[in-house]
């Protein structure tokens, strides 16, 4: 028995769809046409929002009285961004941004920012929490809350050790004038000793010594604070400049870039193209369909 000849088949279906596409050449030409202006009108009508992004320090926290660093869950930069995108952080700033809570979990976005130092990318604690919304000042309200709540989040123990310097400052800061007073009386004291010529020499030597004994420890214990400031207000320092997180560039709002017309028109023209040749190719078998159902009513 002899085998169909399929390759003949494939050689008058394809040369029947060529005559289809030369006979309604028009048809891909016009598509290409029309699907290259609904390309670039896609790329160019549509709203573009705007993006606000704000870099956060995350702090690097170290020991009490010490210059070990603490390595915890607030010193990882992954940790950011389940933070933010917690839901009850991004329901309470949605709703004083005034943006549904859905859309704002949605348009949250974090990444870590690296510091390039010479020919290498060095880690360092600092985030980038990026907002979109098609508000502006949103925008910026929404990034601006979400970094104010991951500093909070970051600086928890670093806020107690300041607290804790605050504190002793404070009483240093008291005694201070206590001391102070304490010199003053002493010295006022043991000149009125000194000026009063009634007193016996030898009880004029022991109110001077009781007095100079006073003076003494005053004066070393008024040392002795003044120097305890000096480290405590360095210590403050490093607690806010360096363990305490915190923003540093503030959220500010740029609408986003523009979609490349020259990508809408290349993908329109060949979508369109595509299409124009499917058109030629099924024209006249869908009119010999419509001919047919016509006969048949």
């Amino acid at each position: 028995m002899s085998q169909p000849d399929y390759a003949g088949e494939q050689e008058v279906d394809f040369g029947r769809y060529w005559l289809a596409i030369i006979r309604r050449w028009w048809l891909p030409i016009g598509a290409l046409i029309v699907g290259g202006v609904i390309g670039v009108l896609a790329q160019t009508g549509g709203a573009r929002p705007y993006e606000a992004s704000t870099s956060v320090y995350l702090g690097q926290p170290y020991a009490p009285n010490s210059t070990v660093m603490i390595q915890s869950l607030t010193t990882s930069l992954g940790f950011v961004d389940q933070i933010v995108k917690s839901r009850p952080l991004v329901k309470g700033v949605a709703a004083r941004v005034g943006i549904g809570a859905g859309v704002l979990q949605a348009s949250i976005t974090t990444k870590a920012v690296g510091v390039t130092s010479g020919a290498k990318q060095v880690s360092v604690p600092i985030a980038q929490i990026t907002v979109r919304n098609p508000s502006a000042r949103k925008a910026v309200d929404a990034a601006t809350g979400l970094a104010a709540a991951a500093i909070l989040q970051f600086s928890s123990y670093v806020d107690v050790k300041l607290a804790t310097y605050q504190a002793r400052i404070d009483r240093a800061n008291r005694e201070l004038v206590t001391v102070a007073a304490t010199i003053a009386v002493a010295q006022a004291e043991q000149n009125s000793v000194r000026s009063d010529k009634s007193v016996p020499a030898t009880e004029r030597l022991i109110v001077l010594s009781n007095f100079n004994n006073v003076l003494v420890f005053s004066l070393a214990r008024q040392a002795t604070l003044e120097a305890s400031l000096l480290t405590l207000r360095d210590q403050v320092a490093l607690g806010q400049q360096v363990e305490r997180a915190r923003v540093i560039t503030p959220a500010t709002a740029h609408r986003i870039a523009a979609p490349s017309k020259r990508s809408g028109l290349a993908v329109g023209v060949v979508v369109g193209f595509l299409l124009g040749l499917l058109a030629a190719i099924l024209w006249e078998p869908a009119l010999g369909l419509v001919k047919r159902a016509r006969t048949a009513d």
